[in-house]
């Protein structure tokens, strides 16, 4: 359960660079949550071939 005193740790894999609108409406909205959250985000990289 969260509360104000929770915290959590977010991570947003990605095929792609994120789109700047989408990570502004992303902290926009986890901004509402009722805990502390904190997000980074990582591009997904395909494997490199052998």
């Amino acid at each position: 359960m969260l509360h104000a005193a929770s915290d959590l740790d977010l991570l947003i894999r990605a095929p792609q660079p994120l789109d700047r609108e989408a990570l502004l409406e992303w902290q926009t909205r986890v901004a509402q949550l009722p805990c502390r959250a904190d997000t980074r985000s990582k591009r997904r990289t395909a494997p490199s071939p052998q």
